[in-house]
């Protein structure tokens, strides 16, 4: 072991200085350090967040005022809609109401034979009245006979003949009397 011993004056001898350290200087500054680093990587995510949903926002808006757009479409595209319903509901009803007698024209049509014309034909609520010609009383018995075949007559009265016309122009003039079927009834679902 070697000892050095310094035997000069004090004011020529070198001396190495010593730092002193004081540690909670050094903690103080790390702390501080650390502190400002998680700060700023705080407000860096941050401010990646912010322009990340500021972008969103966008999207959003623009995806809002297309729906918009595609809404007044779609409103408009609802009340031609309502319009068309409310215009077949309409027919729908109509031919409730006069299904009964759109089939017993049809009826008639079937049951007219070539010798026997309509001049009229009266349909109140659940009975029809038939005025017409014919060149004899056979043919409006035959027509009443398949008349009241038909699915929408429930009966016809007899009807009531008299005699029309005078020489070669001699027909018969008649007015029959048929008790209609409620076919609404029918047909209409529960």
């Amino acid at each position: 072991m070697t000892i050095r011993f310094d035997l000069r004056p004090p004011q020529y001898r070198q001396t190495q200085k010593r730092y002193a350290v004081d540690r909670g200087k050094i903690l103080f500054f790390l702390a501080l350090l650390l502190m400002m680093l998680s700060s700023g990587g705080v407000a860096g995510y941050q401010a990646f967040r912010l322009h990340a949903l500021s972008l969103s926002l966008m999207d959003l808006e623009s995806s809002v005022a297309a729906l918009q757009a595609q809404d007044g479409k779609l409103a408009r595209t609802v009340q031609d809609l309502q319009q068309e319903i409310a215009f077949y509901e309409g027919a729908r009803d109509l031919v409730k109401e006069e299904l009964t007698a759109l089939e017993l024209l049809g009826a008639m049509e079937g049951a007219l034979p070539g010798t026997v014309w309509i001049e009229r034909v009266d349909v109140v609520a659940g009975a029809a009245t038939l005025t017409g010609l014919g060149f004899s009383e056979g043919d409006v018995v035959i027509f009443s006979n398949a008349l009241a075949n038909a699915a929408v007559v429930a009966e016809v009265l007899v009807p009531v003949i008299s005699q029309s016309g005078e020489g070669l122009k001699r027909t018969v003039r008649f007015t029959m009397t048929c008790k209609l079927r409620d076919l609404t009834a029918l047909i209409t679902p529960r």
